[in-house]
């Protein structure tokens, strides 16, 4: 559990409870609450890179001014932006030097979707350097610290946006997802994240990292808060409920998972399913694993090969090597990774049912101590910067939605359940959130191990 004097105004609160809370306290006041709950804690969790009190209060007294028949469905209610979307008149440096005098010209689309459904937008979190790592504690910033431990890394690339919502300083955050930097962050530090299908949210003024593997998310203090926030970033209604197929993903021979994490969220699973022995595995882990990391390493460099010779010096070593790597996947390797991820796109259209949910666990491990790279899990050794993402990269290859849910606590760490459907399937995925969400409190449940 997180210490009470790293607990912010909205630290447990569901959708209604934030509401009530605006509704009772006026925006200026809440936005005061969240404001000085920054100042007390942040320095701690290094978890906002910035914040402009003067301009939140000002949007805060607008708010308070607009009359009833105007007031969107996330009204008054505080939202932290990652250092990756384009907010206008506020520095967004993706986490890198390279950047650190830029300032936004005009709000990302999803920014303005956020202000049109009455959200105030607090401050900017901090992102792993362009968002190309699922540690957190790669950034001009530094580190962000996990609120569960503060020795601890709390998953990247949205690794502000998680210890904010975690600790209860936002409701709301924005998080983007390439190889699992929403659901990551959110299993690690104990929230909600939830993942579109790709396409699905505009990503006009969000920076790219892999375009094709790209998705804007939320992270939410509970799940109604995840949905809503869909909801308002899609542009469309919340997805009706409706009655999933559940079935268990075969991890067996994924590599480097704390089988006790995995024993645990396979109990919950019994418990939500009724016992479903639907068990299903579905293609070659390493492969799709290769084939994401080929396309993810060339886009990247794609993206950067107008800068990374001449500006080296100005990228964090690990950063600049990682998108290098990408120099030497010519055009063919590339095409025939795109090839082959329309296959296994394909493929799981097919095999996978209309109301089908897939569980699994959302992260093999809990956090790692910040700057562990080198571990062992069960006696194997491996990457921390790989295990993070063994269960999630796969999702974003085919661009299917997939939400995580906080399933409990190991060695007073959470680890997360995470769901998966086909795209347009939504409304299985929501009422399985639901279901997961009833079992147990929703930032965590006692130890299964």
């Amino acid at each position: 559990m997180i210490d009470d004097s790293l607990r912010g105004p909205f630290y447990g609160y569901g959708l209604e409870e934030a509401r009530d809370l605006v509704a009772r306290s006026g925006v200026r006041a809440v936005a005061e609450q969240a404001l000085d709950a920054i100042d007390r804690i942040n320095p701690a969790l290094n978890a906002f890179v910035y914040v402009d009190r003067a301009q939140v209060l000002r949007d805060a007294d607008r708010l308070d001014a607009l009359p009833a028949s105007e007031r969107g469905p996330l009204f008054g209610l505080p939202v932290a932006v990652k250092d990756l979307v384009d907010v206008a008149g506020w520095p967004v440096t993706h986490g890198s030097r390279l950047n650190a005098a830029r300032v936004a010209g005009e709000d990302a689309a999803v920014v303005t979707r956020l202000r049109e459904a009455g959200a105030l937008i607090l401050g900017m979190t901090l992102t792993h350097e362009f968002a190309y790592g699922p540690t957190g504690d790669i950034s001009h910033q530094g580190p962000s610290h996990n609120p569960h431990d503060l020795d601890r890394m709390t998953g990247g690339s949205s690794a502000g946006s998680g210890a904010a919502v975690a600790a209860g300083l936002v409701p709301l955050a924005l998080g983007t997802d390439t190889g699992g930097s929403v659901r990551v962050p959110a299993a690690l530090c104990g929230c909600v994240g939830l993942k579109p299908a790709h396409g699905e949210v505009p990503v006009q003024g969000v920076h790219d990292l892999a375009p094709t593997l790209d998705h804007v998310g939320v992270l939410a203090t509970s799940a109604d808060l995840a949905w809503l926030g869909w909801s308002v970033l899609t542009g469309r209604p919340e997805p009706e409920p409706v009655a999933p197929q559940w079935s268990w993903l075969d991890i067996d021979a994924v590599p480097l998972v704390d089988r006790r994490i995995a024993r645990a969220v396979r109990a919950l699973y019994d418990e939500v399913s009724e016992n479903s022995t639907v068990d299903v595995s579905l293609g070659n882990w390493p492969e799709m694993r290769g084939t994401a990391g080929t396309i993810m390493s060339r886009e990247a460099y794609d993206v950067h090969a107008h800068q990374i010779d001449a500006r080296r010096d100005e990228y964090d070593p690990s950063t600049w090597e990682r998108i290098d790597s990408g120099r030497h996947i010519d055009d063919a390797q590339y095409d025939e990774a795109l090839r082959t991820r329309g296959l296994w796109r394909e493929s799981l259209q097919q095999f996978l049912d209309d109301d089908q949910v897939l569980a699994a666990p959302t992260v093999g491990i809990t956090a790692p101590t910040i700057g562990e790279r080198e571990m062992s899990v069960d006696g194997e050794p491996g990457l921390s910067t790989r295990i993070v993402t063994n269960l999630t990269v796969r999702w974003n290859l085919v661009g299917f939605p997939a939400i995580s849910i906080p399933a409990g606590e190991l060695d007073g760490l959470p680890y997360g359940i995470q769901l998966i459907a086909k795209p347009g399937c939504e409304g299985a995925l929501r009422a399985a959130t639901a279901q997961v969400t009833a079992a147990g409190a929703p930032l965590g449940r006692p130890e299964r191990a």
